[in-house]
Order: C-alpha cells, then structure tokens, then sequence
C-alpha cells in the first residue's frame, strides 16, 4: 500500500481508495491492483472505514455506509466522523495521534445504551502522507468462528466433524443429539470416535487439541 488519495465522501467512500505501482505476481498495474484492495475492503463483515488525521472520511466498506446512514453512534459531519457522544472526540483525537505500529482498540459507547463498538485502529503510512483504519465490532454480537477442515489433520468424517464443533461449544450429548436430529447413543458414539482420532482424553483435551484450527 504505497499511496493513501485525499478527496471528499462521495467520491471515494465507495471503494478502499488506495493504489500500488504494480501486482508482483502479474505485472498488472494500479487499475487491476486497486479494483482487488476494494473488492477485499468491502466483504469485511463489520463496519470499516479510511479516515485522515483530522477524521476526514477516505473510505468506507457497506456495512460502515449503513452504520453512518443511521446518523447513530458514529456519523459524518461536513465529509469528518464523528462519535455520537461528543465528548469522546478529543481523547479519541489523542488516542489516534498516539498510536504507534501496533493496532489498538478504543470502546465507542452506544447510545441505546446497550454495551460498546470496539473499534480497532491502525495507523497507515504512506508517500502522501498517514492515514488510520478504523473496523468496529459490537460487544454485544457473538464472535464468528472460522474452521479449518478437521478431516484433513484427523481424518473425521463429515458428521464427526460436526461433533467436534459442537462439543468444542460446550455442547452435551443430549443437546447436541438434539441439534442433529439423532440419539443420544449415537451422539455417544460419535464423541468415543473423535477422542479415538483426536487422541483426546477428556472435553479438556479435546478443545486444547482443536483450538489451533479455528479462529473468530
């Protein structure tokens, strides 16, 4: 990411607003490189968002126009964002100009009241000049949970490798019988094959044995 554009809202909040000189796998140029950097900002699934040092709005994925539509907690005033709760600006001013290489997070409190945003913050730098992204989460919203195939490192089978999910989660074997649709025998069963394979002993063992295949 070499270079961060300046301009208004309007025209560039609807794409990630960055260039490269080129794709080092392809040759293709600023256009190709551009278009993916996009494409990648907007599938995040929480509200995102480019800004400026004085907060002027550079990009914003859908999820962060919706957010700013509903002129709520986090809305844009004369093409800058604002907190809902006004006096958090200076000391969210402080905390940006603070930060370093590493990310960090600031909690936005939500005006209905019902737990935080917990925005994470990363400072870009660039040939024209430094620039932060900014990616919301709700406090309130379960986290997502990513797996990696469980049949490849263990050879489950499609079914078993539910199982695991589902006990990694705390699940029993009466409810996750209940979530499958099956007995509780064969829950039973399934449980005895994923230690067997997994070399788990225990429910312990068993999410300390998974915990590296999966992320939120």
């Amino acid at each position: 990411m070499s270079n961060l554009h300046s301009g208004s809202s309007n025209e560039l909040k609807g794409s990630a607003a960055v260039s490269t000189s080129s794709d080092p796998l392809t040759g293709a140029g600023d256009g190709y490189v551009a278009s993916l950097l996009a494409q990648w900002f907007q599938v995040w699934g929480a509200p995102a968002f480019m800004v400026s040092t004085d907060l002027t709005l550079i990009a914003a994925n859908a999820e962060g126009r919706r957010l700013l539509d509903e002129h709520g907690d986090i809305r844009l005033s004369e093409g800058r964002l604002w907190l809902s709760h006004m006096a958090q600006m200076d000391t969210f001013r402080a905390f940006l100009a603070g930060l370093g290489d590493a990310p960090k997070v600031w909690p936005v409190a939500r005006s209905d009241e019902e737990g935080f945003w917990v925005l994470r913050a990363h400072r870009l730098t660039g040939t024209a000049g430094t620039a932060f992204s900014l990616v919301l989460t709700d406090s309130a919203a379960p986290p997502a949970r990513f797996w990696a195939d469980l049949s490849v490192p263990f050879l489950l089978t499609p079914a078993e490798e539910r199982v695991a999910r589902y006990l990694f989660e705390g699940q029993t074997a009466t409810e996750l019988a209940m979530t499958m649709g099956i007995t509780v025998e064969t829950a039973r069963t399934y449980i005895r094959r994923i230690y067997l394979k997994t070399g788990a002993s225990s429910r312990e063992k068993l999410h300390s044995v998974l915990t590296p295949f999966q992320t939120v």
